[in-house]
């Protein structure tokens, strides 16, 4: 839906907050990257902040929106092949500018911060076993190419 604005001759769109909350997570680049980036919008209190979503959207939608975002790709991330993982994981350490193995070891050390809070409880070890294989898989390709 847009609305002309009849002062300036130009037409606003509106979006809800969901769509624009996963347009914003489409311009990172890499899945890890993506659950990073929502997880590191959480305060110290667990609450979500985005300062042009709660703007444009206000508080409680705006949360909501981030919080199910941060669920859809943690879920997304749960789902994928250990295989696809391992390509969006260099992706994802590519753009951030690191090694793979050092952007693992950032889900390993702190994976509390990355597991969205409703799934934290059902979901740890399943997020463990993939960010261990993960793991796994780096340090093993590591000694063939040594």
């Amino acid at each position: 839906m847009a609305v002309r604005i009849s002062e300036r001759g130009t037409r606003v769109g509106f979006k809800s907050p969901q769509i624009d909350f996963l347009e914003t997570l489409d311009f990172v680049k890499g899945l890890w990257a993506r659950l990073a980036y929502a997880s590191h919008l959480r305060d110290d209190e667990g609450e979500y902040v985005h300062w042009g979503l709660i703007r444009c959207h206000g508080g409680d939608a705006a949360r909501a929106a981030m919080r199910e975002g941060h669920e859809a790709v943690y879920a997304e991330l749960l789902r994928t092949s250990i295989l696809k993982s391992a390509s969006e994981l260099q992706t994802s350490a590519t753009s951030a500018g690191v090694k793979a193995g050092e952007y693992i070891e950032r889900f390993r050390n702190h994976e509390n911060l990355y597991i969205p809070t409703s799934m934290l409880k059902n979901t740890r070890r399943h997020f463990t076993s993939v960010v261990e294989g993960l793991r796994s898989l780096l340090q093993n390709a590591e000694h063939l190419d040594a």
